[in-house]
């Protein structure tokens, strides 16, 4: 069984494929390559979130973990790699200010942050 180590942030503008092919290149085995997604939407939601220029890069513990850290240069471009920080805390809707969900996935009625009403704050 594979542990995975803690995700590494890799700041770059290139698709999955070529970031993993880059990864290969420096002998580097990649768990996971993934590239993370834009909070935004441009107000629409059917629209699906645009990637932005972040990976996260998951691999094994050990030798790995240093090898990607020290990476400076990945397919000729400069790169900065910081480990991932997960968010801290529970999430917390900001609509029915209930925890464990979401806004985008709340079906509760909104109720005030302020009076505890059942209306939107504001």
């Amino acid at each position: 069984m594979l542990c995975a180590a803690p995700w590494v942030e890799l700041w770059q503008g290139m698709p999955e494929s070529v970031t993993r092919l880059g990864l290969d290149a420096l002998e580097i085995h990649a768990l996971v390559v993934m590239q993370l997604r834009s909070g935004r939407r441009d107000l629409d939601l059917s629209k699906e979130r645009p990637l932005n220029t972040h990976f996260i890069v998951s691999v094994e513990r050990g030798p790995e973990v240093s090898k990607v850290r020290s990476i400076t240069e990945l397919c000729g471009l400069r790169q900065l790699v910081e480990p991932f920080m997960a968010p801290k805390g529970p999430l917390q809707c900001k609509r029915c200010q209930r925890f464990g969900h979401t806004q985008r996935n709340c079906g509760y009625k909104p109720r005030s942050v302020a009076c505890g009403g059942f209306h939107l704050y504001g």
